[in-house]
């Protein structure tokens, strides 16, 4: 049942709920509100710290649409972790890991700053 209550102004009413407390969800299994989260490969995996129950969240790492037009990404900035084709594989796009070289040409990166014990000759 919704109360409703008003400013004091009497002019914008808004509705709180009777019972505004947030609803906690605990363990499947048991119920408990006492429990542990982390994150692996972009599921949330929880454990219940009472009976050990654990269960999963999140949707997970999927791999992008190659058809799908993406924005263009910054070579700095773009993850290390590609998905690609390898002859292990065969039709299905795994995590790689890359390194890329910095794009970054040597004469802009500036110059070597000397120590101070060097001279110039």
């Amino acid at each position: 049942m919704y109360v409703q209550r008003t400013s004091m102004s009497e002019r914008n009413p808004f509705i709180i709920p009777e019972d505004a407390q947030p609803v906690r969800r605990g363990c499947p299994s048991c119920g408990e509100n006492d429990y542990s989260g982390r994150m692996a490969q972009g599921y949330a995996v929880f454990k219940c710290r009472k009976c050990g129950n654990e269960w999963h969240g999140g949707i997970g790492a999927v791999a992008a649409d190659p058809r799908e037009p993406m924005p263009p990404q910054d070579p700095k900035t773009k993850p290390i972790i590609d998905w690609a084709l390898t002859k292990e594989s065969g039709v299905v796009p795994v995590p790689v890991m890359t390194r890329r070289p910095d794009p970054t040409p040597d004469f802009r990166k500036g110059a070597p700053v000397p120590s101070p014990g060097d001279e110039d000759v």
